[in-house]
C-alpha cells in the first residue's frame, strides 16, 4: 500500500477506532502481506503506552486445518484466541488474504463443526463488545486476491480502500466524526419506531423493532463503516427479500440469494449459485433467524467488490445478517454464524417507519 496512506490508516485504526490508551493489551491479527500496516499499528500502540501482541496466519494454513483435522479436532476452540477474547482490551484484525477462495471445495460439514466449536468465543466477544470492555476493529489491507475479486488492479484497489476509509481526506478522523454526526440523527429517528418495512421491486419485508436499539456504525468497529443497524425481534420478520449483490461464504460465491420469512423464521431459501452452502448454513443452530437489519450510508464506496466489509456499507444498499444478534441492540438470537447478505436499494425503494416514509431511492429523507 502507498506509504502516504499507511500512517493515516494506522492513526485511524488505533486512535479513532480503538482509542488505544496506556496499558491496553492489544492483539493484532493478520497475514504477512499486511506487514507495513502491522508495523505502523504496532508503533502507534507502543507510542500510546499499550502492549502489543500478534496472531499471524500463513498461506494455506486454514485449508490444511480443515482438510487434515478430524471432527474432534475441528470442534476444539482455539485456546489462544479464546484467551485473547476473554482478557485483551483491543483486537485489531487486518484482513490481508493470499487467496480469498482458499476454503473453496472444503467439506461443508467440517466448516460447520468448526463454526459450532467457536460459538462460546462468539458469545464472549459479543458480550464484552456490548459492555465495552473489549474494543475491536476489522479492516482490509490491499492484496492481489482482494483486488482480483474486485476486478481491479492492485493500485486501483489501494485507491479504492483509501477513499472508502477516508484516507484520501486531509483529516480522515474529522471526516469520520462528520459522518457519525449525520448518522446520529437517523438513529434517533429510528429508535422512536415500532415497525419497519423495506419495499422495492425485489423486497417486501417488515420487522418489529419496538424497544430495540439502533446503532450508529461510524467506523469504530468496521473500517470502513457507514451504516446504521439493529437486531429485530426474533419472532418478527415477514415477507421476502432478494439479495442482488454477490456474497462470499466459506470461500464460495453466492448470487441471487432469496429468503422468505414467516414470523421471524426463514422458511424458504434459494440461490442462483452454490445453493448447497445455504443448506449447510441453515442447518446450524440459530441460523434461520435474522440477527441484523441495516442500511448502508457510505457514499465514498460506489461499487461492490465481493467483500462484505465494504459492500454492506455502500450508500443506497441495505443488508441483513442471518444468525447471531448483537446484544447491544437488545437482540437475543444466538448462533455460531453471523453472515451478511446485501442488496441494492437505490431505485423505486422505500423504508417506512410505523407507516411513514423515512427513506427513498437510496437516501434518508428525515
Amino acid at each position: 500500500m502507498n506509504s502516504k496512506y499507511i500512517e493515516k490508516y494506522a492513526h485511524v485504526l488505533t486512535e479513532y477506532c480503538c482509542k488505544i490508551k496506556e496499558k491496553d493489551r492489544v492483539l493484532i491479527r493478520s497475514t504477512p502481506l499486511a506487514e507495513p500496516l502491522i508495523l505502523a499499528c504496532q508503533k502507534a500502540v507502543i507510542q500510546a503506552g499499550g502492549i502489543c501482541e500478534f496472531d499471524i496466519s500463513l498461506q494455506g494454513m486454514s485449508r490444511q486445518f480443515y482438510e487434515l483435522s478430524t471432527n474432534n479436532q475441528l470442534a476444539v476452540a482455539p485456546i489462544l484466541y479464546s484467551h485473547a477474547i476473554k482478557t485483551f482490551d483491543v483486537i485489531i484484525s487486518i484482513h490481508a488474504p493470499n487467496d480469498i477462495h482458499e476454503l473453496k471445495g472444503v467439506d461443508k460439514e467440517k466448516l460447520a463443526i468448526a463454526q459450532d466449536g467457536r460459538l462460546a468465543i462468539k458469545k464472549t466477544m459479543m458480550r464484552r463488545s456490548a459492555n465495552e470492555s473489549l474494543r475491536w476493529v476489522i479492516c482490509n489491507y490491499p492484496t492481489k486476491s482482494l483486488a482480483e475479486a474486485a476486478k481491479m488492479s492492485l493500485s486501483e484497489y489501494e485507491n479504492f480502500i483509501a477513499h472508502a476509509c477516508f484516507l484520501s481526506k486531509k483529516n480522515p478522523i474529522q471526516s469520520w466524526e462528520a459522518l457519525s454526526d449525520r448518522q446520529t440523527n437517523w438513529v434517533s429517528q429510528l429508535n422512536q419506531g415500532k415497525k419497519i418495512q423495506f419495499k422495492s421491486h425485489h423486497v417486501d419485508i417488515s420487522f418489529d423493532i419496538h424497544g430495540r436499539e439502533w446503532i450508529n456504525s461510524n467506523g469504530q468497529r468496521n473500517m470502513p463503516s457507514g451504516e446504521v443497524f439493529t437486531s429485530p425481534h426474533e419472532a418478527s420478520g415477514n415477507g421476502y427479500i432478494t439479495f442482488d449483490i454477490p456474497s462470499l461464504l466459506f470461500g464460495e460465491e453466492l448470487n441471487g440469494v432469496k429468503l422468505t420469512l414467516k414470523n421471524g423464521t426463514i422458511t424458504d431459501w434459494e440461490s442462483d449459485s452454490n445453493g448447497d452452502v445455504l443448506d449447510r448454513v441453515f442447518a446450524l443452530d440459530g441460523a434461520r433467524r435474522i440477527g441484523e437489519i441495516a442500511i448502508g450510508t457510505n457514499t465514498e464506496i460506489q461499487r461492490h467488490t465481493l467483500n462484505t466489509l465494504y459492500d454492506e456499507k455502500i450508500g443506497g444498499t441495505i443488508h441483513m445478517a442471518i444468525g447471531a444478534s448483537y446484544p447491544e441492540t437488545g437482540g437475543k438470537n444466538k448462533s455460531s454464524i453471523h453472515h451478511d447478505f446485501i442488496t441494492s436499494f437505490n431505485q423505486d425503494s422505500r423504508i417506512m417507519l410505523d407507516g411513514q416514509d423515512i427513506y427513498k431511492n437510496g437516501q434518508f429523507i428525515v
